[in-house]
């Protein structure tokens, strides 16, 4: 398998990029370094800082381009997070019986800073007061703790991991890429517990991820309940960084745009004995991962079932298409003998 870096990596851009940096000190060697260790990758390149998206360029857009299949007439990328877009979504499972979680998140790196591969432990430290500043400011349906890694007790971590709630150190590609750098310093997690949803943030993991957790499937409210803590971290001055063509910028450019996973937990027994599941998927423009997540298994026909898009379309979009998907998978479930 050729990785995209090695299909654009033409040696005339080896010469080309000899000798140039970024002002934050990023150079080729630094973008190529997940992808030279580990041949196995698929994109093979990390976002240091934005500004390599200008300085090494030839290199860095055609990956895009290609990863997210953007046509001549994506020139700019238009975000839109207002609920009241959605059409015709509530909840998809009121009986509670066939989806047991939804769980809606986004990527963000926090503006003026370095991406997370080229981030130093001061710049770490910083962007981790600035984020606990913003969560001790929020109103009271929002607030809730935030617990750094470095004094967080093993058995805490390892009760919040049971839960899916809490990130650990990245593997090989982030390793290499130099995530993991200063670990497990500067990181931590925001956590608020609702009536049948909890808010988390993740401070210093691959990039900052805001999500949402609902019990079952009423995908509207998650999304409404992100985008106001979205909203009002803003207003809590943290700033994203964001490029005008590719969104929200992340450290691997494959989640560009809205760096949104949106996804439900759902019971699909008779559907996914069939042999075309997975084409089915993809022609409802959606993904199917294990119970437990990328590269696991699924127990009783339990699936993670989330749209595959992130640059392209807006948020609201992506949500639109999980419960359009997911609302004919249901009807297509009930169909079967």
């Amino acid at each position: 398998m050729t990785s995209l870096m090695e299909k654009h990596l033409t040696q005339e851009l080896r010469k080309k990029y000899e000798g140039v940096a970024t002002t934050n000190g990023t150079t080729l060697a630094d973008i190529i370094a997940s992808g030279v260790a580990n041949p196995d990758a698929n994109v093979g390149v990390y976002i240091p800082d934005a500004e390599a998206l200008q300085v090494f360029g030839d290199l860095l857009n055609p990956i895009v381009v290609e990863y997210h299949k953007l046509g001549e007439s994506h020139q700019e990328f238009r975000s839109d997070l207002d609920p009241s877009h959605l059409t015709g979504v509530g909840d998809l499972d009121p009986s509670g019986e066939r989806i047991a979680t939804t769980r809606i998140r986004v990527a963000r790196n926090l503006a003026n800073f370095p991406l997370t591969p080229g981030r130093s432990l001061e710049q770490r430290l910083e962007i981790e007061a600035l984020d606990s500043a913003a969560f001790a400011n929020l109103p009271a349906d929002l607030a809730g703790t935030y617990y750094s890694l470095a004094t967080m007790s093993p058995e805490d971590q390892a009760d919040l991991r049971e839960r899916h709630l809490l990130f650990q150190e990245g593997d090989a590609h982030l390793e290499a890429a130099g995530i993991n750098r200063d670990w497990p310093h500067g990181r931590g997690i925001f956590l608020s517990e609702g009536d049948g949803y909890t808010i988390f943030a993740w401070v210093n993991e691959e990039d900052e991820r805001f999500g949402v957790i609902t019990k079952g499937g009423d995908v509207r409210r998650a999304f409404e309940i992100l985008t106001r803590f979205l909203a009002q971290l803003q207003k809590n001055n943290l700033e994203f960084a964001f490029h005008p063509r590719y969104g929200y910028l992340t450290s691997c450019p494959t989640n560009f745009g809205t760096g949104m996973r949106a996804s439900v937990m759902i019971s699909l027994p008779k559907l996914s004995k069939g042999p075309n599941f997975k084409d089915l998927m993809k022609s409802l423009g959606l993904q199917a991962r294990g119970t437990h997540g990328e590269h696991s298994d699924s127990v009783g026909g339990t699936y993670d079932v989330s749209p595959s898009a992130r640059l392209g379309p807006s948020e609201v979009q992506i949500v639109q298409t999980l419960c359009d998907g997911v609302t004919k998978l249901l009807e297509m479930e009930d169909a079967e003998a």
